[in-house]
This record gives structure tokens, sequence and C-alpha cells, in this order.
């Protein structure tokens, strides 16, 4: 159970962090040498990093809760 908590808390801070970059890249869009859109943007107001590794962080925590929740329990 602590394992499918910190699941939880893992891809909850991922989410937050990633949606709070995607909100500063869609409400600051830049154009580069005639180039738009959303990787532009990303790269231009330095959050593909941080965005990349929040999602990293929330697949992490996703995929720990989706383990725990469906292995089996070895009874002795």
């Amino acid at each position: 159970m602590k394992k499918f908590a910190l699941g939880i808390i893992l891809s909850t801070i991922g989410f937050i962090y990633s949606f709070a970059c995607f909100v500063y890249t869609i409400l600051n869009p830049c154009i580069v040498n005639g180039q738009s859109g959303l990787i532009v943007s990303f790269r231009e107001n330095d959050v593909l990093l941080p965005f990349l590794i929040s999602i990293l962080i929330l697949i992490i925590g996703v995929l720990i809760c989706g383990y725990e929740a469906y292995r089996k329990i070895q009874k002795d």
C-alpha cells in the first residue's frame, strides 16, 4: 500500500508540473526564424527539459500504481 501511495504522489507531482509548463508555454507563444508551434515555444521558453522530466515522473508514477493495483499477492 505504501508503494501505491508513492505512485499517486509521483503522478500528482508530475501532472501538476507538466501542466504548469504546458500552460506557461501556451500563454507565451514564440516565433523563431519564421517557425512557430508548440515545440518551438517549449524550446524558447526554456521549459522543454522540465516538461519532459515531469512527463517521465508522471509515467513512472502511473506505472507504479498500475503494478501495485494489479499484482497478485502470494499466500504462504
